[in-house]
């Protein structure tokens, strides 16, 4: 993962995306030591993708890892299909008395923290998305819950994955799939551009 993150935080930032090479297709920081340099290198990025306000979208995402719902969420990307930051991993979900780790991914908007971010759940292998009356995900992983309707300036990541592992506690959005599962295609990232 060092080797990645080494080629890619010494090359520039650029607003064009015809300029981001297949090579550097994504970028990835994760809470390690050199966690400094990978956040000076994203709030370039950040900067020239038009993110109204980059130091707080980091800071949102760091006052996140460091609460006890939101240390699992351990990568942050760069998705150059819709140049949105991408906070992925899972929080921890109480249903029916036992603990589960449920993955999501946010995609934070250029214009954070004005507008909410996308939340999608991502089922791991042998789980497939529960899509049921009551359930607070869609089809297509995409997270439906009036908290982001009511979303503002004062919102954070942090009140959004409490409020989730509420809800996701009375239904859960994933449950076991069954043998000879196979998940259907997911869509090549149109969904976060909504």
């Amino acid at each position: 993962m060092s080797g990645i993150w080494g080629s890619l935080k010494g090359g520039r930032a650029t607003s064009r995306r015809r300029d981001v090479s297949r090579a550097h297709a994504r970028t990835v920081a994760r809470w390690t030591d050199d966690t400094m340099a990978n956040w000076g290198y994203l709030e370039q990025v950040m900067n020239g993708q038009g993110y109204a306000d980059s130091r707080k979208v980091m800071a949102d995402i760091q006052a996140l890892n460091r609460t006890e719902i939101g240390r699992h969420l351990t990568t942050v990307d760069i998705d150059y299909a819709t140049f949105k930051v991408k906070a992925s991993g899972t929080i921890p979900v109480v249903y029916n008395g036992n603990t589960y780790h449920i993955p999501l991914a946010f995609y934070i908007d250029q214009r954070h923290p004005y507008v909410s971010p996308k939340a999608y759940v991502e089922p791991a292998p042998g789980m497939m998305l529960n899509v049921v009356a009551g359930s607070a995900v869609r089809h297509d992983g995409l997270v439906t819950h009036d908290f982001f309707d009511r979303w503002n300036s004062s919102s954070s990541l942090q009140s959004c994955c409490e409020t989730l592992a509420y809800v996701f506690g009375q239904v859960s959005p994933v449950v076991a799939a069954p043998a000879g599962y196979v998940p259907p295609p997911r869509p090549q990232q149109q969904q976060q551009q909504q």
